[in-house]
């Protein structure tokens, strides 16, 4: 007891040495990527080359005539998908309803760690089932709604539904900003930063799901190859870009998870 009297008190680690500042996951020097690394900027000069050639498919070239007979599949099918968006709508507000009372619950930590996702990728999903939804209830109350003829389909012509590709055009962008989201994690990335690196991707997919509609509707064989090659095209760059994206953040937390997601 005496020597333990007289020993010099030791001061505790945190006080005799710095501590390290943490930098947020996936934010490491070995993972952080620039804000417009190379698959974004082929995502940009994709947009514009598709623009252009879009915009000169439809104004050169003639598109398919109107297609006038209702197809009581098509209503048929636009019922059924309703129906199981609908219940799947219905499932994601009762995923948010119990997230949030789990993270009231258990305590501050899961409120952190779920504040950037819960709200956010609940609200993108549930965007995209209320465009196939409000997608849905058009062509079923329309009989289809706006359809053009595709005269050079294998087997003989066919109806191209205009809703269809614009139900694709805004769920596809969705789809992507859904996916990237869960790579950016505890990033301390800004809003515009966030906005930077996701729009060319975002973009690009519009475009190349419409570069799919004027390759339906074109009456020239020729412009359906090239719409075919920049439609593929496009999906692949998008893609590309997305799995750079995944490796950037390889260091997340759950990044075989978020992997298996893309």
């Amino acid at each position: 007891e005496r020597a333990e009297a007289s020993a010099p008190p030791v001061a505790p680690a945190a006080m005799t040495e710095p501590a390290t500042p943490l930098l947020p996951v996936g934010d490491s020097p070995e993972t952080k990527e620039p804000l417009l690394p190379w698959s974004a900027i082929a995502c940009i000069v994709y947009t514009v080359v598709a623009m252009v050639a879009e915009g000169t498919a439809l104004l050169v070239c003639d598109m398919g005539p109107r297609w006038g007979t209702p197809n009581e599949e098509e209503v048929w099918h636009a019922k059924v998908a309703i129906l199981l968006v609908f219940s799947a709508f219905i499932t994601e507000m009762c995923f948010l309803a119990s997230s949030a009372a789990n993270a009231s619950y258990l305590g501050f930590n899961l409120v952190h760690s779920l504040q950037l996702h819960r709200f956010g990728d609940s609200f993108l999903t549930l965007s995209e089932y209320a465009t196939k939804v409000l997608a849905g209830i058009y062509m079923w109350l329309s009989d289809g709604g706006v359809a053009h003829t595709d005269t050079l389909a294998w087997g003989g012509h066919r109806p191209v539904y205009l809703a269809r590709f614009w139900q694709w055009a805004i769920a596809v962008p969705i789809l992507i900003l859904i996916s990237n989201r869960s790579f950016f994690g505890t990033s301390s990335a800004s809003v515009y930063e966030l906005m930077v690196r996701n729009t060319p991707a975002v973009v690009a997919s519009f475009f190349f799901v419409w570069s799919a509609w004027v390759m339906e509707v074109t009456t020239s064989l020729t412009v359906r190859y090239l719409m075919v090659v920049l439609a593929i095209g496009g999906a692949i760059i998008v893609s590309t870009d997305q799995l750079n994206l995944a490796y950037a953040h390889r260091k997340e937390d759950l990044f075989g998870w978020k992997m298996t997601m893309l």
